[in-house]
């Protein structure tokens, strides 16, 4: 459907291990983020609790990891975001500068679009959804409660019921949308499909 940055790991032993160990993180139930620090430090959040650790492996082979990460797109001086294929599981990843050296934040995204249903997501919440004619909808929420999983659902939704013509402006696109035979997406991605949020909204 689109060109986007999502970057497969190369398969060195370094990289096989780490894929396979955060392919196992990711895939256990309550996970929502996992970190990884320059110093070697490993941290894990389960259902809310943080629980971390160091690894040497993490921190000498740390410049081969950041390099594996590094996203195809032109990326910012302080930090990017991307998508990364992990054997069977794709991860959000943001990569940042901080005091203690280089950090990764990643985020384990669903294999799918999941159906509202799925999400509990309360019917007349859906019916609002999809029967609205026009506006202003946001949705909040602290970090890791569902936000981007909750309104791919609601828009997959709208555009099964409704039909109808979908432009999706994302940094970096972590869902890939079904078209359907009245409904159909166009998902562009800031620094690959368009310049910015502002540029990608004056052409929708």
């Amino acid at each position: 459907m689109t060109n986007s940055t999502q970057t497969v790991i190369e398969q060195t032993p370094i990289l096989q291990w780490l894929a396979g160990f955060l392919e196992d993180l990711a895939g256990r139930k309550g996970c929502t983020d996992i970190t990884l620090e320059s110093n070697g430090r490993f941290a894990v959040r389960v259902f809310g609790r943080w629980e971390s650790t160091y690894l040497v492996d993490l921190q000498d082979k740390w410049s081969e990891i950041v390099a594996s990460f590094k996203p195809a797109k032109a990326v910012g001086k302080f930090g990017y975001t991307t998508t990364v294929a992990m054997g069977s599981r794709r991860l959000r990843v943001n990569y940042a500068l901080q005091v203690k050296g280089e950090a990764f934040s990643l985020r384990p995204l669903p294999a799918k679009v999941l159906a509202p249903e799925d999400l509990m997501i309360p019917p007349e919440l859906v019916d609002y959804f999809t029967a609205s004619k026009g506006g202003l909808i946001l949705v909040g929420g602290r970090t890791g409660m569902g936000k981007s999983t909750t309104i791919a659902s609601l828009i997959e939704r709208r555009a099964h019921t409704v039909g109808g013509k979908y432009v999706a402006i994302e940094n970096p696109i972590e869902y890939h949308y079904a078209d359907c035979e009245h409904g159909f997406f166009f998902q562009r991605e800031i620094g690959v499909h368009v310049e910015s949020y502002s540029k990608g909204i004056s052409e929708a």
